[in-house]
């Protein structure tokens, strides 16, 4: 009897040791904070790179970002044991399982907007450690050079054309997984045996979209604000009637004239231009949902 305790207390503990597999989630997860300071060094570095002049349309020009950031881990762990008896006429067997899955889902969206005037002044730029790369591809460099590059061009080719939004999209799908499944068979006696296995997996799946819009500022909106320069009052009544002719009829009401005058005034080109670029990519997000749909119904039809 001793021995057989002694047997099942081993087996407990090596699966018990198997159980701790390396797990996915203890990969370091990545802060928007630092994606957002990676993408403006990105586009500092280009900038200084390609020695605009002060007076270059980039400066007066803005890009906004959009980051969709969506992780979903899950974990399986599983194990049996299955005892077999003989018995007068055969085999008595007993099978016994059990475990448990866990999923969990977050996303997260951040969106954020500055001018390329601000970017060419960032100092300090620290890109993120190069060997966080290897994780996430996302921390690394992104070819954001290419796209103002591109965005260059575009102005060159027609003025009118940075009067439309240029718009880049970035996707990045990663995968992690572990996994472990032991098992054992131990026959204590003829016709006696005890085994079983034990399955232990998790993974993990991160997806990165990065959207940017970029657009040259526009002459901001006027807007019309209308103060107060003067007030008229006429019809004035008389002084007091005296105790002599109480009978005198009471003078008219006074009149108000309020003279009103509009000034127009400009909103900040910047802060309008940015704020358009971020409803911009709003309603690309929306666009693109859209067609996920219709994709997906179609592969039901």
């Amino acid at each position: 009897m001793a021995k057989r305790i002694g047997v099942s207390i081993v087996i407990a503990m090596w699966l018990q040791g198997c159980a701790n597999v390396p797990d996915p989630a203890d990969i370091p997860r990545i802060e928007p904070y630092d994606l957002a300071t990676n993408f403006l060094c990105e586009f500092h570095d280009a900038i200084e790179a390609r020695h605009l002049p002060p007076n270059h349309f980039v400066f007066k020009s803005d890009i906004a970002f959009q980051l969709i950031l969506t992780a979903e881990e899950n974990r399986d762990q599983t194990g049996n044991v299955t005892f077999v008896w003989p018995i007068q006429f055969g085999n008595f067997t007993l099978a016994l399982d059990g475990g448990a899955k866990r999923q969990r889902i977050a996303e997260h969206k951040v969106k954020f907007a500055q001018g390329f005037d601000t970017i060419k002044t960032l100092k300090h730029c620290e890109h993120s450690d190069p060997t966080a790369a290897h994780f996430y591809p996302i921390l690394g460099t992104l070819g954001l050079d290419r796209v103002l590059d591109r965005f260059i061009a575009m102005h060159e080719i027609s003025e009118a054309s940075t009067n439309e939004d240029f718009i880049h999209t970035l996707e990045f799908h990663l995968d992690f997984n572990e996994g472990i499944k032991p098992s054992f068979s131990i026959e204590p006696a003829k016709g006696r045996s005890i085994s079983g296995e034990l399955n232990s997996k998790a993974d993990r799946k991160d997806r990165h979209k990065l959207s940017m819009a970029l657009s040259t500022r526009q002459p901001a909106a006027k807007k019309e604000k209308t103060e107060v320069i003067r007030v008229e009052i006429t019809n004035l009544p008389p002084s007091a009637p005296s105790a002599l002719s109480p009978n005198v009829s009471a003078p008219p009401a006074p009149t108000v004239k309020i003279i009103p005058r509009v000034i127009e005034e400009r909103g900040d080109a910047r802060r309008q231009n940015q704020e358009r670029l971020l409803r911009s990519l709003e309603r690309e997000r929306g666009l693109q949902l859209e067609e996920d749909i219709r994709d997906r119904l179609r592969e039901l039809d």
